[in-house]
């Protein structure tokens, strides 16, 4: 299939996950913009095993990219969805980005707003870098992620799950989901068995500074989920997600 435009984008991938099966979720910065980017195939919401497998945390991938994603209005009614882009090519050569230069990227792409910025629509993707949070694992609830922000339940309640009704926004009793493969094997191996906050981060690695990647899932049981699809950990000097 042809595309009618194409661009060229320097691509820092900041969320890789298995969504289902075959079907995995990439999306990342355009480093010169600053805008987000989820390269997806043409006609579906995902990239495949192979072409995931193709990106490499921590590093800048030239990709060429068409210029629009036809939207399913069944899973995307409301067009948050915006930064779904056709991938046309990954190519060769891809370099690894500094950890002075991650931190810079993160903290431009810092939300301090998340229910303002929702609010504004066309947007899926956000970075927070939380003052304080708390991340576990159980067999009841899976791998959750809470943190502080502006989105009620976003900080674990034990209560129903909030929602923002007007934009069909809502955030499990649980807290919400964490899909970060990377920082799920980091947690395990750094504190196994352990629930992690900012303090025991800080008594570890004193210097580091954590960024979650926050993301809506598509339109499920007449709502837009709450997703913590990434989490880095970095300072100036190192980086260890």
């Amino acid at each position: 299939m042809g595309y009618d435009r194409v661009q060229r984008v320097s691509f820092l991938p900041l969320a890789i996950a298995v969504m289902q099966s075959e079907a995995h979720c990439v999306a990342g910065l355009d480093v010169n913009t600053g805008s987000w980017v989820r390269p997806v195939v043409r006609g579906y919401r995902c990239v495949f095993a192979d072409q995931a497998a193709q990106f490499k945390p921590n590093h800048i991938h030239q990709l060429v990219l068409g210029s629009s994603q036809p939207r399913n209005p069944d899973e995307d009614p409301l067009g948050y969805h915006a930064e779904d882009r056709p991938l046309v090519e990954i190519g060769r050569g891809s370099g690894p980005v500094s950890s002075a230069d991650k931190l810079q990227i993160l903290e431009k792409a810092c939300s301090s707003d998340l229910a303002t910025e929702l609010k504004g629509g066309n947007r899926s993707l956000f970075v927070v870098r939380p003052d304080s949070f708390s991340y576990r694992e159980d067999r009841v609830d899976g791998a959750r992620f809470l943190f502080t922000s502006t989105i009620p339940g976003t900080r674990h309640t034990r209560g129903e799950r909030s929602t923002l009704q007007e934009e069909r926004v809502a955030v499990g009793s649980a807290g919400p989901k964490c899909t970060c493969p990377r920082w799920l094997e980091f947690a395990r191996a750094r504190w196994p068995g352990w629930s992690v906050n900012e303090d025991l981060l800080r008594q570890s690695l004193p210097d580091a500074r954590l960024y979650s990647v926050v993301s809506l899932s598509a339109l499920y049981e007449e709502y837009y989920w709450l997703i913590v699809a990434g989490v880095h950990v970095v300072n100036e000097v190192e980086i260890w997600l």
